[in-house]
């Protein structure tokens, strides 16, 4: 598959018609989100692990949804930039346990 349509692909928000694409706004900051020591020690942990699992995965960029908001005529996204090695280490019950 073509790399440009493969990242127009993933890159869609699928509503299943029920949402018009001005009801949806995405909003982007370039700051990333600011980890404390404890959390990113945390984060170091889960990715060591996930290495030893499966040696061939590597961190990269992936846009991160900081928060949604959903009302009955508009979905927003708050969006920033982030890692595959973040996303791994805070998509646990553990760390939100931990960390909320």
């Amino acid at each position: 598959m073509e790399l440009g349509k493969l990242r127009q692909e993933r890159t869609h928000i699928l509503t299943e018609n029920k949402l018009r694409s001005e009801n949806i706004d995405c909003l982007y900051s370039p700051i990333a989100i600011a980890f404390q020591d404890s959390e990113r020690s945390y984060i170091e942990k889960e990715w060591d692990r996930e290495v030893k699992r499966k040696p061939i995965i590597f961190d990269g960029k992936l846009v991160h949804v900081k928060r949604h908001n959903f009302s009955p005529s508009k979905l927003i996204f708050d969006t920033c930039m982030s890692s595959f090695k973040e996303w791994i280490g805070t998509n646990s019950n553990e760390f939100k346990k931990i960390f909320g």
